[in-house]
C-alpha cells in the first residue's frame, strides 16, 4: 500500500493545470488514486479520478502588478 499525500478536502491542482481541485475520495483498492472534485466554468459540479502523482498542493496564480 502506498502512501496518502493528500487528505480528503485538501486543495490540489493538477502539475499541468492551474485548475483548483478538491481531493473527494481516494480509491479503496488502490489507494494512490484519488477522486477530485472542481466547478467548471458554468459552475457545474465535476469530477475525475487521477493518480496522485501528477497532483499538487494548490497555488494560486500569482499577481503580476507593473509599476507605471
Amino acid at each position: 500500500m502506498s502512501e496518502q499525500k493528500f487528505k480528503i478536502g485538501d486543495t490540489v491542482q493538477h502539475k499541468s493545470s492551474s485548475l483548483k481541485m478538491v481531493i473527494a475520495a481516494y480509491d479503496p483498492q488502490e489507494s494512490v488514486f484519488v477522486t477530485c472534485e472542481w466547478l467548471d466554468k458554468n459552475g457545474n459540479p465535476q469530477e475525475k479520478s487521477f493518480h496522485q502523482d501528477t497532483l499538487q498542493r494548490y497555488r494560486p496564480p500569482s499577481l503580476k502588478i507593473s509599476s507605471i
